[in-house]
């Protein structure tokens, strides 16, 4: 049947993380593989970020199945292609906040085999942080939070 949820996969990563890299690269923990049963199947992939792109730099996500970007806009120069928001650290929530960086996108990989999607990301400079706020006292007013990665593979 067109439509049916055949069989749903997900990952959880609870511990924070944190990088400087200026590259994209994959966020550990922070993937997720499913094998469909059928080339004409389709993989909608649901993911919940949450982080903080440090005082003042430039977080950024990008969705990628295997090594290939998928749900990135398109080429434009030098600018990243990314999945999602792109806020500044230190504009809005500050550094002690946590923001969120949600999306969710419908894939047709086309494949029988195990397909592997992963959450990758790069900070403009300085460094970013995933399940924590820049500033990460101890005490009651600062959290730590979870991300996630669903898959669903859907009927096509």
């Amino acid at each position: 049947d067109n439509g049916k949820v055949l069989q749903v996969v997900q990952t959880v990563k609870t511990d924070t993380a944190s990088t400087t890299g200026t590259s994209f690269a994959a966020i550990s923990g922070l993937s997720a593989t499913i094998t469909p049963s059928s080339s004409s199947n389709k993989i909608l992939v649901m993911s919940s970020n949450y982080g903080n792109g440090g005082n003042g730099d430039y977080l950024i996500f990008q969705l990628q199945r295997g090594s290939t970007p998928i749900f990135v806009g398109d080429a434009a120069s030098s600018r990243a292609r990314g999945t999602g928001p792109t806020p500044a650290g230190g504009a809005g929530f500050g550094t002690r906040g946590i923001e969120p960086y949600v999306f969710n996108y419908l894939d047709s990989p086309s494949t029988t085999s195990a397909t592997t999607y992963s959450v990758n990301w790069k900070v403009g400079s300085g460094t970013a942080y995933l399940n924590r706020g820049e500033t990460d006292d101890d005490n009651a007013n600062h959290s730590r939070t979870a991300s996630s990665i669903i898959l669903m593979e859907i009927a096509g």
